[in-house]
């Protein structure tokens, strides 16, 4: 997932401008089976698991936008993160903390059977809406298969 700019890296200020990182990957004759979804999130300080919290900043006023566009037609979950809670409800978060170095890692995956199928014009969009600046690294990561006709 990246911006309109190609920055991959999630930890933006949206607060003022909400930043847009979208999955549009499918060209004409082209078909994307997402099986996958990886959420990799990384701190300078501890991710101490506070549900209230969001990774170790204060839960987000705005929150995390998801959207999906199929056919045309899209459909959005405002303010869909906010918490660690929130991550943890839709994350199959396993190990909820890492340490790497000097930063803490949260990863988690939503693992699709079957699988979410991309056509050309559909699109995948997370908009942050919040200032995430000061997290070390944010990125989503899509995994599956592309079919060429």
């Amino acid at each position: 997932m990246q911006t309109s700019g190609g920055v991959t890296n999630m930890n933006v200020n949206g607060s003022v401008t909400p930043v847009n990182f979208d999955f549009a990957p499918v060209t004409a004759g082209e078909i994307f089976y997402m099986s996958q979804l990886m959420f990799v999130l990384g701190s300078g300080g501890v991710v101490n698991q506070l549900l209230t919290k969001f990774a170790d900043l204060a839960a987000l006023t705005n929150g995390i936008d998801l959207s999906f566009t199929f056919g045309g037609v899209t459909q959005t979950r405002s303010s869909y993160v906010k918490t660690n809670l929130d991550l943890y409800r839709i994350f199959n978060i396993k190990t909820s903390v890492n340490e790497v170095g000097t930063t803490t890692m949260m990863t988690g995956d939503i693992r699709q059977d079957p699988p979410i199928i991309f056509l050309p014009n559909d699109m995948m969009r997370i908009t942050i809406r919040d200032n995430l600046s000061s997290l070390t690294a944010m990125s989503m990561i899509l995994y599956g298969k592309m079919y060429k006709g």
